[in-house]
């Protein structure tokens, strides 16, 4: 009968063992979730400060865009009146020639 008690002891003493292990485990998944949590808080946080930045650059480039558009067409216009500067130029020194 002693030994049966004996066995039943340790075997409850084995059972309180990985029962407080298993407690310990417990308490650090919860801590690393809180942490996780924390982190997770921070990440969004940043992410919701970079989406507004990046929203804020989009409508600064708007403008930018459309100086670019109106400095490339100008650049366009500057070729065609130049050439057509050019055309207009020949004309008058072909009419100087003729008339000499």
């Amino acid at each position: 009968m002693r030994k049966e008690t004996d066995v039943i002891t340790e075997k409850i003493g084995q059972l309180e063992d990985r029962i407080l292990k298993l407690i310990q485990f417990v308490k650090k998944l919860k801590d690393e979730k809180a942490k996780l949590e924390k982190r997770i808080d921070i990440l969004e946080e940043d992410l919701t400060k970079k989406m507004d930045e990046l929203s804020s650059l989009q409508k600064q480039m708007t403008p930018l865009k459309q100086i670019e558009d109106d400095f490339n067409k100008l650049k366009e216009e500057r070729v065609l009146v130049r050439s057509k500067v050019e055309n207009i130029l020949s004309e008058l020194e072909a009419i100087d020639l003729t008339g000499e």
